[in-house]
């Protein structure tokens, strides 16, 4: 779904490729505040990507889920994952201190925590993507760029705000 009628027309004819996005993710707008990498415990170089979303709809939203992709600057994608909002994001001191399967485990608790988090009308929701597999040189933004576009969203029923 765009906007933009080049792509618009590029799409239909099938030299882009459509992006499927759930209708109750539509307005939900999306931004990447923050990329490093960090080493951790276990000596494992991980890249952090941190953002947020916001709310822009009448409804309150629930299961916000984005996918957080590197690209070449070529435009080929290099890495993809998929983040959920409404975690607590680790720090960039929490993942030095942790190991790697400490945080998976945190990840994975704060996924499900997750789950039951509700984002208001007019309101912000964080989320976090941890790469443990990427390109060398991907803090360059000459070489590499991050990308994030929320998938998928479900309208908070009454009473779960």
């Amino acid at each position: 779904v765009t906007s933009d009628p080049v792509q618009a027309v590029k799409g239909a004819v099938g030299a882009a490729p459509l992006a499927v996005v759930d209708p109750e993710a539509r307005g939900l707008e999306i931004s990447v505040y923050e990329s490093y990498t960090a080493v951790t415990s276990s000596r494992t170089e991980v890249f952090v990507v941190n953002g947020e979303v916001f709310n822009s709809t009448v409804f309150p939203k629930k299961l916000v889920s984005m996918e957080v992709t590197i690209e070449s600057a070529t435009g080929e994608v290099v890495a993809r994952q998929e983040a959920t909002a409404g975690i607590t994001l680790l720090t960039r001191d929490q993942l030095e201190k942790l190991g790697d399967i400490e945080i998976q485990e945190r990840h994975v608790e704060d996924s499900r925590a997750a789950e039951s988090w509700v984002i208001r009308s007019n309101r912000k929701g964080s989320f976090q993507a941890i790469f443990t597999t990427f390109p060398p040189g991907v803090g360059d933004p000459a070489l590499y760029e991050v990308k994030a576009k929320v998938i998928s969203a479900t309208n908070a029923g009454a009473g779960e705000e």
